[in-house]
């Protein structure tokens, strides 16, 4: 996986790589990559001209169910209602 391609270019193992991170960035590496990945996707629901499908593509989920159930668990809500609930929020 990629944590271990980052850990072989840092010339460190992977679970001292996990370590090293958590212990700057109070989180995983897993972690700390879901959480820019679903800011991503936020940005993406919010420019409004992609599909949750299409959104969910772009930030490395195939399966938009997946993708779902993992941006509600970060942002609390599923996709479609934040952007609606953002949009409702902007002036007009």
């Amino acid at each position: 996986g990629t944590l271990e391609a980052v850990a072989k270019a840092c010339d460190l193992d992977a679970p001292y790589l996990c370590r090293l991170f958590s212990r700057f960035h109070d989180e995983s590496p897993y972690q700390f990559l879901v959480r820019l990945r679903m800011q991503h996707a936020a940005s993406l629901l919010l420019e409004g001209s992609s599909s949750v499908k299409e959104v969910a593509a772009a930030c490395g989920f195939p399966d938009p169910f997946h993708f779902s159930r993992v941006f509600k668990s970060v942002h609390r809500v599923p996709p479609s209602r934040f952007r609606d609930a953002m949009h409702d929020k902007l002036p007009r």
